[in-house]
């Protein structure tokens, strides 16, 4: 099956298509650091054969953290950066690839930031945990140091020798207010029309490029949907996503990441009633992008009932996921809470089978697990 066989993509040379998705776990050690219990759980996944493993979301610096049970790692810092060396070798050393993800957690962040002055949003009806209620409209001036302060950690990723970065521009975060015509009403050269929303994303994609040259991998993750509103479409037809996706190709990026909550729902289905967001991504990148899809690959709950309300999830064959990546729709398949729930998910599919594969709880998410 081609989902579990080497493969070279983007300058890489994968021992899967299998990719770990980013997943926050709230688990860094004093400073903010990743500790040695968090390297041994991306190594063990390594170990079992995913090809690529994408860190959580690593804070680019203090004024883009969030609010939640534990610390969060950051991606600047001596010990912190020491503390990602590790975790590097590590994986390396279990034949795996390593891209950190560089996040601001903008409007959602304890000290709020975004494209304009607004309330703090919650989490689809919950609180957002930020002790501020208000968010702080970014100048042109503190976006230029901000694109500063992503470069930075991009380099230093390359310096202690990740295989490349994951720009985190989803869920409702930073550059993807930024993106949304719903969250950034501006009318500088921010925001207005999708070009001018575009502009803040695609600064971080070009002045990584030209900090790392030519041939380091630059992921960026995106998203319709917003933590605080599933239903949001940021991108409206094939044809807004398209001028996305060229726009991301000219500037220096070579993945996408298109995250969505249900890998098999169609994106637009008034123009296809079939096709998903990877596969539309692979058809209108041209093949210009490796294609990264996600989503509920064998986890049967939503994202909010197993992550919120505490609900086991069900076991769900992942055999359509897979006949797209068959079939060439998309080049690389992300897995997330089931990778929590069986570090070992690659051999026992290929092994035991879909009724061998735990159930995911979100108490899983209290300690690093199964390591």
């Amino acid at each position: 099956m081609k989902v579990f066989q080497p493969v070279r993509l983007a300058g890489l040379d994968l021992q899967s298509r299998i990719v770990m998705a980013p997943m926050t776990r709230y688990q860094a050690g004093e400073d903010c650091a990743p500790t040695a219990a968090g390297a041994a759980y991306y190594a063990r996944r390594a170990e079992e054969g995913v090809g690529l493993i994408i860190s959580e979301g690593t804070l680019i610096n203090d004024s883009g953290k969030v609010g939640g049970p534990g610390e969060v790692p950051v991606f600047f810092g001596e010990k912190p950066l020491q503390g990602w060396k590790a975790v590097v070798d590590a994986i390396h050393a279990k034949k795996g690839a390593f891209f950190p993800q560089l996040w601001h957690c903008g409007r959602f962040a304890a000290k709020p930031v975004g494209p304009m002055a607004c309330p703090v949003p919650g989490y689809q009806g919950l609180p957002s945990g930020s002790p501020n209620t208000n968010v702080v409209a970014l100048s042109p001036d503190q976006i230029e140091a901000l694109v500063a302060e992503y470069v930075k950690a991009a380099v230093a990723a390359k310096e202690m020798g990740c295989d490349g970065v994951e720009i985190h521009g989803a869920h409702g975060y930073l550059l993807c207010s930024f993106l949304c015509p719903d969250t950034n009403k501006r009318t500088d050269e921010y925001g207005g029309t999708q070009q001018n929303r575009m502009r803040f994303p695609l600064q971080v994609v070009r002045a990584i490029r030209a900090a790392v040259g030519p041939h380091f991998p630059i992921s960026f993750r995106f998203s319709q949907w917003r933590l605080d509103d599933f239903s949001a479409k940021k991108f409206k037809t094939s044809e807004e996503l398209a001028t996305f996706l060229r726009a991301l190709q000219e500037n220096g990026a070579t993945i996408v990441h298109a995250s969505t909550y249900e890998i098999m729902t169609p994106a637009f289905p008034e123009e296809d009633p079939t096709r998903t967001l990877a596969e539309w991504c692979k058809l209108l990148s041209g093949g210009g992008l490796v294609v990264i899809g996600v989503g509920k690959i064998t986890i049967g709950a939503s994202f909010m009932d197993s992550l919120f309300q505490g609900s086991y999830t069900t076991v769900s064959s992942p055999a359509p996921a897979f006949q797209l990546i068959e079939d060439d729709k998309f080049d690389l398949l992300a897995v997330g809470r089931a990778l929590i729930a069986c570090p070992s998910w690659i051999s026992t599919l290929k092994t035991k089978g879909l009724e061998t594969i735990p159930p995911f709880h979100k108490s899983m998410l209290e300690k690093w697990p199964n390591l």
